[in-house]
């Protein structure tokens, strides 16, 4: 929600993404400064789990693996 509401403040649009890192991206654009590559890192990880419980069919994501 923080990442959207950056947007909205930045750009006056509200993005249609819900990916984490297209919105990270996006604000490094916009803000001319590089996302460092580990949040990237984490926020493909945390996108994978975020979009599987908000939309259950997408697929299931197997919380044994640690990835």
């Amino acid at each position: 929600m923080l990442l959207k509401g950056l947007l909205v403040k930045r750009t006056g649009a509200r993005p249609y993404t819900h990916s984490i890192t297209e919105m990270l991206n996006t604000l490094s654009i916009i803000f001319q400064k590089e996302v460092p590559q580990d949040l990237l890192i984490c926020a493909s990880k945390l996108e994978r789990h975020y979009a599987a419980a908000r939309y259950p069919d997408t697929g299931v994501v197997d919380y044994a693996c640690g990835g």
